[in-house]
C-alpha cells in the first residue's frame, strides 16, 4: 500500500511496509467498473469533453454536448443524462465525460492538483489533510496527478482558485472518472464545515489595498486625453497604446482578452494613481471595452469591471507622480468668418497638406504647427502622431488656447484619417475641449460638417456621428479578369461551380465530420499549382499534421516546399495580407473570440478585405442539426461558396458524411444548390464518394446511414 490508501502512515512520516506495492492508474478516464455515486448519476448534468490546444500552448479541456456542439455551464439545454454521455464517449473521439454543478443541486467540488504521483499512486501529505477533513467521494483525475473531492455544502460567494486548490458549487463542470480513492466513501456527504475551514485557511480574504495602501499622490491632475499621451510615450507605451486600441492579440503575452483586461488596468492603476473611478472612465473609451465588463460575475453583486480593477489596485506597488499643472486661460470667440474659413472645403490645410502639419494662424495664414491626432475606427481610437520636422518659434512658446478656425481644420484632420463612427465625448478628450466656450465651438464646427456631407449625426444615439467615407476605387471591366481561379476541389465539384479570384469557401462543419480531411485534400490536389499555398491550424500541432501527410503516404518533403503550414488560431486576415494575398490559404478552423459568436462574420469579411485575387478556404464548428456555422447565416454574406458537412455513421475504421452545398453563386451547368453527395473518410483523411450529387431530406440521409451500416463499404 502507499500513501493513497494509508494517510495517516504517510502523514506520521512513517515507512511503507516491505510487502505493500504501488498503485498504478492504468486507465484514469471512465472505466467499466467506476464507482461514480448514484446520487449523481441520476441528474442530467453530465456533458463529454475534449482535450485541445489554447493559444499560448497549454492544453485545455473543452466541454462537448452529446450532438457534437460546445456545452456551456450555464446552459442546461446543453447537458444530458449520464447514460446518453457515456454511451456516446464510448463511440470513440472524446477524451472523457464531466459533471456540471449548478445552483439547483446541492453538491460542491474541491480540486486539487499536481498533488498525486500517476506511477506510483502516493499523494502529498497537504492534500490528505484535505481528503481526510472532507470525508466524502474523492477520486482520481483523468490525469492522474490530482483528486476531486464531491461533497454537499454551499459557498458564501462564487469559487475558490488559489495555488493548486480550486472550490465551486455552481458555474463550473468536473471532469469525472470513478476512480474512487481507497479508503474514502463510496457516498457524498455533506461537509459545510470542511468548506468553512478550508475558505478560513487557504482563501482568507485580505484587507482593502485601498484602506492600508492609500495614494502617495491625490493622482495626476492631467484630463484622459493628456495621461493616455503621456502613457503613451513612456517607456512601455507600445504595449499601453496597443492594449488602449483593443489590440491585445499583438501584445503577444496574454492568452486572452480577460487577461489583457487585467493588464490594462494593472496599467492604469499605476498612471491613475489607483482612482477606481478613472480607471473605469478610461477603460470605457478603450478598444477593450465589451458588454461583459458590465456583466454581474460573483454572487456578492460585483461586475466584471468591479472585481478587474480591485484587483489592479490590489496589484499596484508605485504610481505616476505627477505635479499640477496650471489650467489655461479662456480667450473670447473669434469671429465667425474665420470659423467658416476654417472650414472651408479648399483649406488645404486640412486634406491637402496633413503630412506637413500646416496650420491656419491668429492672421489667418499658414503657420508650421505640431500636433498629435488620433485615429478613429467605430468608437475605437488608434493614436497617430502628425508632426512637422522643424519645430517652430511659436511651439516652444506657452501654449494659447485653440483658436476656432485651427481647431476646426484639425478636426477634419482627424476625420479625414478616421473611419466609422465617433462620439462628441471623444472628440472633447482628443483636443482637450473642457470649457463650455470650447464646446460650442466644436457643435458649430460638426454642423458645418454636416452641411458639407463630411459626417452625419446618428439618429438613434445622442452625440454620435457617423464618418461619410468619400474613398472609393472605381472597377474598370475592361481589365478585369474573366477566368475562374485555378482551384480543383474534392469530388470534381470544381466542375460543378465556378470560383473566382477575391473569393470566401466557407466550410461549416460538425464535430469529427471531415473539416480537416476536406482541407487537406483541397491543398493536395492543388500542390502543382503556382500559387503560394498557406495552411492555417488553430487545433493541430505539428506532429499531428505530418502524421496526417503520412497518411496519405506522401513525402513530408513535398509538403514542406509546396505548402506553408504554421498554427494560429486568431489574426488571420494580417497573415493573408503579408504573405499570401493572391494564392490559396486554408484556415482550419475559425474561432469565436470570447465565446462571441457573432464576431465570426466580422472575422470573415477581415480575411475577404486582405484578399486580392487570391481564396481562402475557412473551416467553421457547426451545431450537427444545424445549416450554417457558429456565428449564423452572417457567415455565409461573404461566400462565394458555402458547404456543410454532416457526420452519418460510423464503422471499423471509417465514417460516413454528408457534404451539402448551402450557397453556390456560380454554378456551371445545372443548378447546385442544396444538393448533397455522401462519402467517407478512412484513414485519417482519405475520402472517396459514396454517392453522387443529389438532392436529399433528413429522412433520404436517416436511410442512406442505415444501408451505409448495413453494406460492405468499410473494406
Amino acid at each position: 500500500m502507499t500513501a493513497k490508501e494509508n494517510p495517516s502512515a504517510e502523514m506520521a512520516g512513517g515507512a511503507k511496509k516491505k510487502d505493500e506495492q504501488p498503485v498504478t492508474l492504468k486507465d484514469t478516464t471512465v472505466r467499466a467498473n467506476c464507482q461514480i455515486p448514484e446520487e449523481i448519476r441520476n441528474l442530467s448534468h453530465w456533458l463529454l469533453w475534449k482535450s485541445g490546444p489554447k493559444s499560448n500552448g497549454k492544453t485545455t479541456k473543452v466541454p462537448y454536448s452529446i450532438t457534437g456542439g460546445e456545452a456551456r455551464t450555464n446552459d442546461p439545454a446543453t447537458w444530458a443524462s449520464f447514460e446518453d454521455v457515456l454511451n456516446r464517449y464510448k463511440a470513440g473521439s472524446y477524451s472523457g465525460v464531466g459533471f456540471v454543478f449548478s445552483q439547483e443541486d446541492p453538491f460542491c467540488g474541491i480540486d486539487l492538483d499536481h498533488c498525486r504521483t500517476p506511477e506510483t499512486g502516493e499523494i502529498e501529505p497537504w492534500a490528505w489533510g484535505i481528503i481526510k477533513n472532507f470525508n466524502s467521494y474523492t477520486e482520481v483525475s483523468p490525469s492522474g496527478s490530482g483528486v476531486h473531492i464531491i461533497c454537499k455544502g454551499r459557498l458564501p460567494e462564487g469559487g475558490r482558485k488559489k495555488g493548486n486548490v480550486e472550490i465551486y458549487d455552481k458555474g463550473r463542470y468536473f471532469t469525472v472518472s470513478g476512480n474512487r480513492l481507497d479508503e474514502t466513501p463510496q457516498d457524498i456527504r455533506p461537509a459545510q464545515e470542511a468548506i468553512n475551514e478550508l475558505l478560513a485557511s487557504r482563501f482568507k480574504k485580505e484587507t482593502p489595498p485601498q484602506a492600508t495602501r492609500p495614494c502617495s499622490l491625490p493622482g495626476p491632475s492631467l484630463d484622459d486625453s493628456e495621461l493616455i499621451q503621456k502613457a503613451i510615450e513612456s517607456q512601455n507605451g507600445h504595449k499601453f497604446d496597443l492594449l488602449y486600441q483593443g489590440r491585445w492579440q499583438e501584445v503577444g503575452c496574454y492568452p486572452s482578452q480577460s487577461e489583457a483586461d487585467q493588464g490594462f488596468c494593472d496599467l492604469l492603476a499605476f498612471w491613475t494613481g489607483r482612482d477606481a473611478a478613472r480607471i473605469d472612465s478610461i477603460f470605457r473609451q478603450s478598444g477593450l471595452m465589451r458588454p461583459k465588463w458590465d456583466e454581474k460575475h460573483y454572487s456578492d453583486g460585483r461586475t466584471y469591471g468591479q472585481a478587474t480593477i480591485e484587483k489592479a489596485i490590489s496589484n499596484c506597488g508605485e504610481t505616476y507622480p505627477e505635479k499640477r499643472i496650471p489650467q489655461e486661460k479662456n480667450t473670447p470667440p473669434p469671429d465667425l468668418a474665420y470659423f467658416y474659413d476654417g472650414c472651408s472645403d479648399t483649406d488645404e490645410t486640412v486634406f491637402g497638406n496633413t503630412e506637413n502639419g500646416m496650420g491656419v494662424g491668429d492672421n489667418g495664414q499658414k503657420v508650421s504647427k505640431v500636433s498629435k491626432v488620433s485615429k478613429v475606427s467605430n468608437g475605437k481610437q488608434e493614436r497617430k502622431k502628425v508632426s512637422n520636422s522643424k519645430q517652430s518659434k511659436q511651439s516652444k512658446q506657452k501654449k494659447k488656447p485653440k483658436s476656432v478656425y485651427n481647431l476646426a481644420a484639425q478636426i477634419k484632420e482627424w476625420i479625414a484619417i478616421s473611419t466609422g463612427y465617433f462620439t462628441v465625448d471623444q472628440l472633447d478628450r482628443e483636443f482637450g475641449l473642457t470649457t463650455r466656450w470650447e464646446k460650442n465651438n466644436r457643435s458649430k464646427i460638426l454642423c458645418v460638417l454636416k452641411e458639407k456631407n463630411i459626417v452625419s449625426s446618428d439618429r438613434r444615439i445622442r452625440g454620435r456621428y457617423h464618418i461619410l467615407d468619400h474613398n472609393v476605387e472605381w472597377i474598370d471591366p475592361e481589365k478585369q479578369e474573366t477566368e475562374p481561379f485555378p482551384l480543383k476541389l474534392p469530388f470534381d465539384l470544381h466542375k460543378k461551380v465556378s470560383v473566382f479570384p477575391k473569393s470566401i469557401i466557407v466550410i461549416a462543419g460538425s464535430t469529427n465530420a471531415g473539416k480537416t480531411a476536406l482541407i487537406l485534400n483541397t491543398l493536395r490536389l492543388n500542390m502543382d499549382q503556382s500559387y503560394d499555398k498557406v495552411y492555417l491550424m488553430s487545433e493541430m500541432g505539428g506532429a499531428e499534421y505530418r502524421d496526417r501527410i503520412l497518411k496519405f503516404e506522401d513525402d513530408p518533403l513535398l509538403w514542406k516546399e509546396k505548402v506553408k503550414a504554421a498554427s494560429k488560431s486568431y489574426g488571420f486576415n494580417g497573415i493573408i495580407k503579408h504573405y499570401n494575398p493572391n494564392g490559396l490559404t486554408c484556415i482550419d478552423y475559425l474561432e469565436e473570440i470570447e465565446g462571441e459568436y457573432f464576431k465570426i462574420a466580422s472575422s470573415i469579411r477581415d480575411i475577404y478585405d486582405s484578399l486580392n485575387q487570391g481564396v481562402a478556404v475557412i473551416a467553421i464548428q457547426k451545431k450537427e442539426s444545424s445549416k450554417f456555422a457558429r456565428g449564423g447565416e452572417a457567415t455565409a454574406e461573404k461566400a462565394r461558396l458555402y458547404l456543410s458537412v454532416d457526420y452519418l455513421c460510423t464503422c471499423p475504421g471509417s465514417i460516413a458524411c454528408a457534404l451539402k452545398i448551402v450557397k453556390a453563386k456560380q454554378s456551371i451547368d445545372e443548378n447546385m444548390q442544396n444538393k448533397e453527395l455522401h462519402f467517407k473518410i478512412f484513414q485519417g483523411s482519405k475520402i472517396t464518394p459514396l454517392s453522387d450529387w443529389m438532392l436529399s431530406s433528413q429522412v433520404d440521409r436517416a436511410k442512406c446511414a442505415k444501408e451505409y451500416e448495413s453494406e460492405n463499404i468499410w473494406l
